[in-house]
């Protein structure tokens, strides 16, 4: 079983220079809870780059920002709950790629509502310092890529997850790191991984909807692993994102790309609802629903 990584040796927290091995037991506890419930890592010795830099300014300052963030997004989500009711009470299926990018906004700021209301509780109460509590998504003007729309816009809260499989799978079959081949082997697994994530929140609509996910998060992973096997050929041909033209045409095939696949991941959900099989008011719905 060599294979499989020892995270809570290879995990450190940089203002913690003390080894894990010469910790008392509550300790080591306190060290694997906080890796188990702050799964982006900051602070730690793998943070990701696609982290967004931590807040510059006062506790106070930082409150405020994050008081003006949830007001938001309860008013963004809260209106898009009530135009999507009309959007559901409509017969025409061809309405669900029409509001793709509504549906992927709103689930933003879902997630920023409930990231933004639990880093001020945390950051108010002294439990944390606003430094522990970086922005959830990165900014969007970097999502001129499906690569980069997943790495570096979106939250990364199930990279360390995902990856960890993908490290599994390298160690498992001596995949050669920095190859094409190992860049495919983590994208597709990563994404595989995801999926069955994700597919546990389709149990909050019964219990024979699990996987119906799964193939969104399939198909980005192949649509990924096809812009990292063009990459090369791109960067040889000078198009890169540094260019205003290219960087525009890569956001048109970014908004093509998620209005063909988005509907994968919510059209059995209109199928159930127009069959008049309204989801299951449930703890896994209420608990799960907003983050899938």
């Amino acid at each position: 079983m060599a294979f499989l990584p020892n995270t809570i040796l290879e995990i450190r927290y940089v203002d913690d220079p003390q080894p894990i091995t010469e910790k008392s037991l509550p300790a080591r506890f306190w060290h694997a809870f906080r890796i188990l419930m702050f799964p982006r890592l900051v602070g730690t010795n793998v943070q990701h780059l696609s982290i967004p830099p931590a807040f510059k300014g006062t506790r106070t300052q930082y409150l405020l920002m994050r008081l003006r963030q949830f007001v938001t997004s309860v008013i963004i989500v809260e209106v898009y709950k009530s135009l999507s009711g009309v959007v559901k009470r409509s017969p025409q299926p061809l309405l669900l790629p029409a509001t793709t990018v509504a549906w992927i906004i709103a689930i933003y700021w879902a997630l920023t509502m409930a990231y933004v209301g639990a880093s001020f509780i945390a950051v108010a109460t002294r439990m944390s310092d606003p430094e522990d509590w970086p922005d959830l998504f990165g900014p969007y003007t970097e999502a001129y890529t499906v690569s980069r729309a997943w790495g570096r816009v979106w939250h990364q809260l199930l990279r360390s997850i995902c990856t960890r499989w993908s490290d599994i799978v390298h160690r498992a079959f001596g995949v050669p790191r920095g190859t094409l081949v190992s860049r495919l082997v983590l994208v597709n697994v990563a994404f595989a991984v995801s999926g069955l994530i994700h597919s546990a929140g389709d149990l909050a609509y019964n219990g024979v909807c699990f996987g119906r996910s799964w193939p969104f998060f399939a198909l980005n992973g192949l649509a990924v692993s096809l812009e990292s096997i063009l990459a090369p050929s791109a960067r040889r041909a000078g198009i890169s994102g540094k260019s205003r033209a290219w960087r525009l045409l890569g956001y048109v095939w970014v908004w093509a790309w998620f209005t063909y696949s988005g509907p994968q991941y919510r059209q059995w959900t209109y199928e159930i609802q127009t069959a008049g099989e309204e989801p299951q008011r449930s703890p896994v719905k209420d608990a799960v629903l907003l983050y899938m």
